[in-house]
């Protein structure tokens, strides 16, 4: 249909590039501000949101690196998040709550210890894409910060918005694959 970029059998169909990305620009200071990560030794993935007055999820900034125990994924949390930037919350997956065997203590107490606290998230997958399908979607635009960002103000806009920066999430939303034997979830594979 001209859109080039698409991936047949994607799960986030509604996702564009040409809507649901934006320049970067200077978050206001009164947005609520918080993070998100998933934790693995074959992948940390940290990303900062922005909340705007219409209750839109701005992606702002990305951090993606293999390898990194649970010490120095902290100490990247902290070092990629601005001097004074007031971050509200950080939400984790709840396995960060599972107690190591050999030190009997938790993931989530080990970056809580190295400066980052976390609060436990839902990992509820099929849940979790159906909400971020209906962020996709346009909301009405009423805050005067996100009017004055446009010549021409958009009278709608997605309730989920990347800066056009974040190459990583952009291309994990746009190749993510639906799964063939479950419609409503995406696939395990490839990971």
């Amino acid at each position: 249909y001209g859109d080039w970029n698409a991936v047949g059998g994607n799960y986030f169909k509604e996702f564009n590039e040409s809507i649901h990305t934006i320049k970067p620009f200077k978050i206001p200071e009164h947005w609520t501000r918080y993070r998100s990560f998933d934790y693995g030794l074959d992948m940390f993935a940290v990303f900062w949101w922005a909340v705007d007055e219409d209750g839109r999820c701005w992606c702002y900034r990305e951090f993606e690196k293999k390898g990194l125990i649970v010490q120095d994924a902290a100490h990247a949390v902290l070092d990629n998040t601005l001097p004074g930037e007031k971050i509200s919350i950080t939400y984790a997956p709840p396995d960060m709550w599972a107690r190591v065997k050999d030190t009997g203590r938790t993931m989530a107490e080990l970056f809580t210890l190295n400066g980052v606290p976390i609060v436990k998230s839902d990992n509820n997958r099929v849940q979790g894409h159906m909400m971020i399908k209906d962020m996709l979607a346009p909301i009405p635009v009423n805050d005067p910060y996100v009017k004055s960002l446009f010549t021409e103000p958009p009278e709608k806009l997605p309730g989920l918005v990347f800066f056009n920066t974040l190459e990583s999430a952009i291309e994990d939303i746009r190749d993510i694959q639906a799964d063939d034997a479950n419609p409503n979830d995406c696939a395990k594979q490839p990971h």
